[in-house]
């Protein structure tokens, strides 16, 4: 963590305040192992810093849903990014947000806990969007995920996830079914699993928004992709087909589409990169 000096400016998220505050930190300021805005204290063992080098709130925790091929591909370690649309509103209604010129920022040039806007340059740079958080968090808040899952064998029996069953149940046990369903079992949809189910913590390394087909093949492969897919028909290719070469931006088409997801129109999107932690650091 750098070190907290006099004439130092941090930034703090609204948690805190009405609105994100930069301070310009004085000798008197810092004291009793932090920092005092009015009438609060602040300790600066429950802050932490981004990778913009500015001093943020408490880490935060969020729930994020994967399906089964996406939770495979994070406990492989070859999913490190993810992409959902960012539903940015327009200042002026009626404009429509897919024209070229607009590019993303944040908020007042501040940091990204202000919020990100679409802006386009005249005379000067023009914010054409409110201010939009990032749902998943900023950098160093951490993602718990949701998936399909199951506790079977009684009570408290054992708890189970569809993306790696059997696998995922402990070594010794005997007569375990090729399906939970065949021993009226049932699988528990990922949207209703609890905090403590969950096998997987996530930090967020970065956060940005960029347009869905902006993604390049090294991002496409960190989004899990293992090889190729046809643009065509979605095999891996060769295929038949009269296609280029291999390209992980064309399965990763398919599996935006495969999610009903709209490729076509170009979205802007949140891009949110992270890295698996330990459950207990």
């Amino acid at each position: 963590m750098p070190e907290i000096s006099t004439g130092h400016c941090i930034t703090l998220l609204p948690q805190h305040s009405p609105q994100s505050l930069c301070l310009y930190l004085t000798g008197p300021a810092i004291q009793d192992g932090g920092f005092a805005v009015g009438a609060i204290h602040y300790s600066i063992e429950t802050l932490r810093w981004t990778r913009h080098g500015e001093l943020m709130s408490e880490q935060k925790e969020r729930p994020i849903l994967f399906n089964g091929e996406m939770v495979r591909a994070i406990l492989e370690g070859r999913k490190t990014v993810t992409r959902r649309v960012a539903k940015f509103i327009a200042r002026e209604k009626g404009l429509r947000l897919n024209f070229n010129g607009l590019v993303p920022g944040n908020y007042l040039n501040g940091s990204p806990a202000s919020g990100f806007v679409l802006r386009s340059r005249g005379a000067a740079w023009n914010d054409r969007t409110f201010p939009l958080k990032c749902p998943f968090g900023l950098p160093g808040d951490r993602l718990w995920v949701r998936e399909t899952f199951a506790r079977v064998g009684g009570d408290p029996g054992y708890l189970t996830y569809r993306a790696t069953y059997p696998d995922c149940l402990p070594d010794g046990l005997e007569n375990i079914p090729p399906d939970i369903a065949t021993v009226g079992e049932r699988w528990i949809p990922s949207i209703h699993m609890p905090r403590a189910a969950s096998r997987i913590l996530l930090e967020i390394t970065d956060v940005r928004v960029e347009r869905l087909q902006a993604i390049t093949e090294e991002q496409a492969r960190a989004e899990g992709i293992i090889d190729g897919g046809c643009t065509s028909c979605g095999n891996s290719e060769p295929c038949g087909c009269d296609c280029p070469s291999p390209s992980a931006v064309d399965s990763f088409y398919h599996l935006w589409k495969s999610t009903g997801g709209d490729w076509d129109s170009n979205p802007w999107v949140w891009v949110v990169e992270f890295k698996r932690v330990d459950h207990l650091a």
